[in-house]
């Protein structure tokens, strides 16, 4: 099994105190015209995760991991579409 480089602990350091006012938890992005729901999971932060996939979906077909989120995005305009939070975990201790 390859060993794996440990990062410098000032790295380290900042990694985590940026991820200290991150919100994680598990989210919808919701069809307003028939209800359907394709559910994500996040850990650096609801906003970020959501502009992520709206990028991807906005690319073209087969850009995003979800066909039918895909084929949908395009059937009905990223108007028809909302990020509703189901679960928020916190942010980071």
């Amino acid at each position: 099994m390859p060993k794996l480089k440990s990062e410098s602990p000032s790295v380290l350091s900042k990694a985590i105190e940026s991820a200290k006012d991150v919100e994680c938890g598990i989210y919808a992005i919701r069809n307003k015209v028939n209800g359907k729901v394709f559910v994500c999971a996040t850990h650096v932060g609801f906003d970020a995760d959501y502009k992520y996939h709206k990028q991807a979906l906005a690319t073209g077909i087969m850009a995003h991991t979800s066909k039918h989120l895909q084929f949908a995005w395009k059937k009905y305009t990223p108007a028809a579409f909302e990020m509703v939070i189901l679960h928020r975990c916190g942010i980071m201790d």
